[in-house]
């Protein structure tokens, strides 16, 4: 007697179950090609596609972004290893042709000829370096900053130089770099370096006891097409080259004029 009430307690309750899901099955139809946005509101589907299409543009041009600053940096560190052995001509490639670069107070040299004429100054150069000589251009904290539409990009660097000749000479030499790209048919290219140096030094003694006034000015015998842009000291005078980019946490520019101090 039990067993056969227990058994109709069962298909009862099997029953009810079943309705109910009828009942929501049947719901579930009178919404069909909607969705709950926010605040409960119903979206329907052509709503719902437009907003994940607009997600998946803002998420491709954030990958972008991120994509063009890796280039960057990578056409950056490759310039700093081609300057590292002497390769004018693949140095120069990283140029755009119209591009320039301004070597402390040497003034501006513009387009890819010029810069080349500029590489045949440095000191014991030629194309490609020789036995007895050390050239390493470390190229350090890059902060690479992407304008707006993409096409253009600003970038701050550190060089750190080991710079001798066997037998005979040995230097640090530290810098910073502001510098400005383009793209070019989709490739990053360098628009314009400047190299603000900061000091050079004899290694054995070291920038707390000697220092080499590196600070080249103009060359009669290889003129730049247009003058400094800024006249500068270089160590233990104080000069700090202005910021492309505003302060990551209050999002303000930051004047480095109020830190110089000369003595």
């Amino acid at each position: 007697m039990e067993e056969r009430q227990a058994r109709g307690f069962t298909s009862i309750n099997k029953s009810k179950a079943q309705g109910a899901g009828c009942k929501a099955q049947g719901s579930g139809h009178k919404v069909q090609g909607a969705r709950r946005g926010e605040g409960d509101k119903i979206m329907d589907n052509s709503e719902v596609v437009a907003r994940l299409a607009a997600k998946v543009e803002e998420l491709e041009q954030k990958v972008q972004v991120l994509e063009d600053i890796e280039a960057i940096k990578k056409l950056q560190r490759a310039y700093g290893y081609y300057l590292d052995k002497m390769m004018w001509d693949e140095l120069v490639d990283c140029f755009a042709e119209d591009g320039s670069l301004e070597l402390a107070q040497r003034g501006v040299y513009i387009g890819k000829k010029n810069i080349r004429r500029l590489m045949d100054l440095m000191p014991d150069s030629q194309n490609g370096i020789q036995y007895g000589l050390l050239m390493n251009h470390m190229n350090l904290q890059g902060i690479v900053t992407i304008d707006p539409g993409g096409k253009t990009a600003k970038g701050r660097w550190r060089m750190f130089g080991q710079v001798g000749k066997w037998k005979e000479k040995a230097f640090w030499a530290e810098g910073t770099y502001e510098n400005t790209y383009v793209k070019e048919e989709g490739i990053w290219k360098a628009k314009s370096m400047h190299v603000y140096t900061t000091f050079m030094t004899p290694f054995d003694k070291g920038w707390g006891k000697e220092y080499e006034n590196f600070i080249p000015k103009p060359d009669p015998s290889c003129p730049p097409d247009l003058p400094p842009t800024e006249v500068f000291g270089d160590y233990p005078d104080v000069y700090i080259p202005p910021f492309h980019y505003v302060h990551p946490v209050t999002g303000k520019p930051v004047d480095t004029r109020i830190k110089e101090k000369t003595k």
